[in-house]
C-alpha cells in the first residue's frame, strides 16, 4: 500500500513539473504591501527681520532684510505672514529658488520662499524684499508693509522710519512693536504680528510749501514741457533738505536763492 501511495505521490510531481514547463515565462511585476512608510521631516525655522521704510513725495518704500535660520527639513517652504499694503517689487538673495504670494481661506497673506540646498546642508539664508506703496490724492493714513510670524517657531522684527521723509508721517497705531529708547519714535522692535499706521495727512516735514503755483508751457514740437514753480517754503531747520522732484526734469533757469539752493 505504501508502494501504491509513492507511485501516486510520483506521478503528481511529475504532471504538475511538466504543466510548469509548458508554461510561457513572462515579465511581470510584483507588488509587496508596506504598512508603514517614514514620513517627510517637517520644516522647522526662525525669521529675523530689519525693514527700512522711507516716506518719497509720491510713495513710501521699503527694504526687508529676512535672515531665515533652518532648524530642522530641508526647506522646502518657509512661510511668513504679511501685514500692511504695498507691493512687493523684488525678491532678492544668494542661495533664493523662488518665492510667491498666497492667501489662504481666511484672506490672509503669506510669503512663501524655497531655498537651493547644495552638497553640503545649509541651514541660514538672507532674502531682501523691497516693497512699494503708491500715494494717491487725499489718502490720509496707510498701514506699513511688513512681515509677521507666520510659520516660523521663532520671530523678531526691526523697523525704522528713516528720518529724510518719515517726518511727514506720524504713527498713530502700533501692535506687537515697541518704540526704541531715545529714537523720537521712529525706531521699533516686536515680535509675532507686528502692525503700524501711519497719519498722512498732517505734514511733520521739515521743508514744505505754502500757496504753491505751477505754470507750464508745451514746447512747438509737442516734445516736452516748460514750466515755473512758486511757493512759500517753510523751513525748520537750517541745512533741511527734501526731495523736489524726479524724473525726466532738468532745472533752465534758477537753482539758488536767498538761504536755499538746489
Amino acid at each position: 500500500m505504501k508502494k501504491n501511495l509513492l507511485q501516486k505521490i510520483a506521478l503528481s510531481l511529475a504532471c504538475l513539473f511538466s504543466m510548469a514547463s509548458a508554461q510561457e515565462m513572462r515579465e511581470g511585476v510584483m507588488v509587496v504591501p508596506i504598512e508603514k512608510t517614514q514620513k517627510p521631516v517637517p520644516t522647522f525655522f526662525s525669521a529675523a527681520v530689519e525693514l527700512n521704510a522711507k516716506r518719497f513725495f509720491d510713495r513710501i518704500e521699503t527694504e526687508a532684510s529676512i535672515r531665515y535660520d533652518l532648524h530642522q527639513g530641508l526647506g522646502e517652504r518657509m512661510s511668513l505672514s504679511l501685514q500692511g499694503e504695498g507691493e512687493i517689487t523684488e525678491v532678492t538673495g544668494e542661495g533664493l529658488m523662488d518665492w510667491s504670494l498666497r492667501r489662504d481661506a481666511e484672506g490672509n497673506r503669506f510669503l512663501d520662499v524655497r531655498v537651493k540646498q547644495g552638497d553640503a546642508p545649509q541651514k541660514q539664508w538672507t532674502v531682501v524684499v523691497r516693497t512699494r506703496l503708491a500715494l494717491t490724492t487725499g489718502m490720509k493714513t496707510c498701514e506699513l508693509w511688513m512681515p509677521g510670524q507666520g510659520d516660523a517657531v521663532g520671530f523678531t522684527t526691526q523697523v525704522a522710519l528713516l528720518e529724510e521723509g518719515m517726518k511727514q508721517a506720524r504713527v498713530i497705531e502700533v501692535e506687537g512693536l515697541s518704540p526704541v529708547e531715545d529714537s523720537k519714535g521712529l525706531r521699533f522692535v516686536g515680535s509675532g504680528r507686528p502692525r503700524l499706521r501711519l497719519d498722512l495727512s498732517q505734514s511733520e516735514g521739515e521743508v514744505s510749501f505754502r500757496d504753491s503755483q505751477l505754470q507750464g508751457t508745451v514746447s512747438a514740437d509737442q516734445r516736452s514741457v516748460a514750466f515755473v514753480f512758486r511757493a512759500m517754503a517753510q523751513v525748520k531747520r537750517s541745512g533741511a533738505t527734501m526731495e523736489f522732484c524726479r524724473g525726466a526734469v532738468a532745472l533752465s533757469d534758477v537753482s539758488a536763492g536767498d538761504g536755499w539752493h538746489m
